[in-house]
């Protein structure tokens, strides 16, 4: 018990034994005798002695049995102080701990959230800060036990699930990550975060139609804007046109390649594959149209090179001449 309930428990029982003296020696003063038979005995007492007598023993017995309450109370109330102060302290180390993995010493920072877990080990946040403390210091086993733990609660169960996608993530386990995920999405599918890594593997694994699909619903739930969103677009159908480039489906690419420049006319390595396909096509004046078009929406170096490759039949001046029609064009827009 603290100092201060010790302290107002002796000024309550000080003011109440004022009162009772001041009480008991008004009713002394009482007039009067007063006769007890007890058994065939006879006692004659004051009245102001026998009344006061009769109080005292009321307030003694109703003094005794709060005293007995509060000693019941009493190995309670210890126990709370003690697991305040441990919480109080936990928290403190917590904080420290905190403060010191931001400043990267997460060795540190776990030697202190060990100390704070052993004060209280029901502290969510140092369960958290634990393991991201553990990944931060690329420790992968002790990562992978720390973000494991926080999944067998309710409340800390997304964070365990991000936490093992990062660390598959980063030990290049990718069918693992993904299959983490699939179970963060089942705790939050709203979650942006979850369904923007979604967007990426299934773009990356070449599965287009899911990466439509999540990408609609990032639309949808409000996650992106309509410059993000087209920019998505404009990726997506790049990867499809590169992918059909491989596989010699120049009509698959000839047409993701347009939607992607329709989204982003700013993608130079669009607009360079396309120069390309009808550089080798001999379509020249086309190659040369669409290398105009990209220069113009994003001037870059890349797009004299391509010139001179489309142009490599042609002699130095010819080239030297369009170089210049193409930059100035450029000029004339500022």
């Amino acid at each position: 018990m603290s100092s201060r309930s010790i302290m107002k428990f002796g000024f309550v029982m000080a003011m109440k034994i004022v009162l009772l003296a001041a009480a008991l020696f008004i009713v002394a003063r009482l007039p009067g005798k007063s006769v007890v038979n007890y058994y065939g005995y006879s006692v004659e007492l004051n009245t102001g002695l026998l009344v006061g007598g009769v109080i005292i023993s009321f307030l003694f017995f109703h003094q005794f049995l709060n005293f007995w309450k509060w000693l019941r109370r009493l190995p309670t109330t210890l126990k709370t102080e003690w697991e305040t102060r441990r919480t109080a302290k936990s928290t403190r180390l917590v904080l420290e701990a905190f403060n010191i993995m931001a400043a990267g010493d997460p060795q540190q920072a776990l030697k202190l959230l060990d100390k704070a877990r052993q004060l209280n080990s029901s502290d969510v946040f140092n369960a958290i800060f634990t393991a991201q403390a553990a990944y931060n210091q690329t420790d992968d086993a002790e990562t992978e036990r720390r973000f494991s733990d926080l999944l067998r609660r309710r409340e800390t169960r997304f964070l365990g699930y991000r936490g093992l996608v990062l660390l598959k993530m980063r030990q290049s386990k990718q069918e693992e990550a993904h299959q983490y995920l699939q179970l963060a999405l089942k705790e939050q599918p709203d979650s942006p975060w979850v369904l923007g890594q979604l967007f990426n593997w299934n773009v990356k694994h070449l599965a287009f139609s899911g990466a439509t699909t999540i990408l609609e619903q990032l639309q949808i739930g409000g996650h992106l804007n309509k410059a993000d969103t087209q920019r998505k677009k404009a990726v997506l159908h790049w990867v499809k046109a590169e992918h059909s480039l491989k596989e010699s489906d120049f009509e698959g690419f000839y047409e993701s390649v347009h939607e992607t420049l329709k989204l982003a006319p700013d993608l130079n390595m669009a607009t360079l594959a396309l120069v390309n396909y009808y550089d080798e096509s001999n379509r020249h004046s086309k190659a040369w149209k669409y290398l105009k078009k990209g220069y113009k929406a994003n001037p870059h170096p890349d797009f004299l090179t391509a010139l001179k490759q489309i142009l490599k039949q042609t002699p130095a001046l010819e080239i030297y001449q369009r170089g210049e029609e193409l930059t100035q064009e450029q000029k004339n827009i500022q």
